[in-house]
């Protein structure tokens, strides 16, 4: 039993689990104290142009390969520049536009600047055509970020290092992240 033990009550993923298995209130798990900045700044809606005949050609490929009922797998070849990132953010913020069920996504890259840039894209597209009052919800999962939680938004993505994601998948509070319905490798070579 002392193992399981957390040594805070500040709102982590294991306070919280901790209290759940005995059966107590939420509340118990303490939590997180996050000072919110003194200001922000929001951009306004993001007007992205269209997306070029081949990119809509690949786009819609992606979206016909995730409508399918079974698992699929497929494999994005574009030259360099040539917009990977925003097709593949793009065609799956459309697919799950139409959709009324929460969505997981896990994308992983090999370095902390794709990471990062899979991140802005993300939050770009979502911003130009995600869901109507819809909410997406990024999480950073590499380096020392963590711990990374489920959230209730309409699509959560988490974006991950290949390195982090291997020290990770072992430990009990990140099983949620197999029920995954799209899992994007960044640089897949």
């Amino acid at each position: 039993f002392r193992d399981n033990t957390p040594m805070q009550f500040a709102g982590g993923a294991k306070a919280r689990k901790f209290v759940d298995e005995l059966n107590l209130d939420k509340a118990f798990a303490g939590e997180r104290n996050i000072r919110m900045p003194d200001q922000e700044f929001f951009t306004g809606p993001v007007r992205l142009p269209p997306l070029h005949d081949y990119q809509l050609d690949v786009s819609s490929k992606i979206i016909e390969m995730l409508s399918q009922a079974t698992p699929q797998k497929g494999f994005i070849s574009l030259p360099t520049g040539s917009g990977k990132t925003r097709v593949a953010t793009e065609s799956i913020v459309r697919f799950c536009e139409v959709s009324d069920k929460p969505h997981l996504i896990v994308w992983i890259a090999g370095s902390n600047e794709l990471c990062e840039q899979a991140v802005q894209s993300w939050q770009t597209v979502w911003q130009c055509f995600g869901k109507t009052n819809g909410q997406l919800a990024i999480s950073r999962l590499w380096d020392s970020r963590r711990p990374v939680e489920a959230k209730d938004a309409d699509l959560q993505v988490v974006v991950a290092t290949f390195q982090t994601l291997s020290r990770l998948v072992e430990e009990e509070i990140y099983e949620w992240l197999f029920d995954a319905q799209v899992l994007v490798v960044d640089e897949a070579h």
